[in-house]
């Protein structure tokens, strides 16, 4: 998946949609920050924390993304 940062998203969005938080974790780890898929990362990432419980965590990743310019008015 080297390079391939839709893959990547696609990947992470498989391993959350099993409860595998972590591992989604990891593949978004690979998605940097001047991709142009970087807010769909920061959206997945808001969800995974929302998954956990972890409320602060995602308003945080929720907020970065309203923050991209490149974010779309869907997301």
């Amino acid at each position: 998946l080297q390079g391939n940062s839709r893959a990547r998203l696609d990947m992470a969005l498989a391993y959350f949609g099993m409860g595998l938080f972590d591992e989604a974790r990891d593949e978004l780890k690979e998605i940097g920050a001047t991709d142009p898929l970087f807010p769909e990362t920061l959206s997945l990432r808001g969800e995974i924390f929302v998954a956990e419980g972890s409320d602060l965590g995602a308003l945080d990743e929720f907020q970065k993304v309203l923050r991209d310019e490149r974010a779309s008015v869907e997301m």
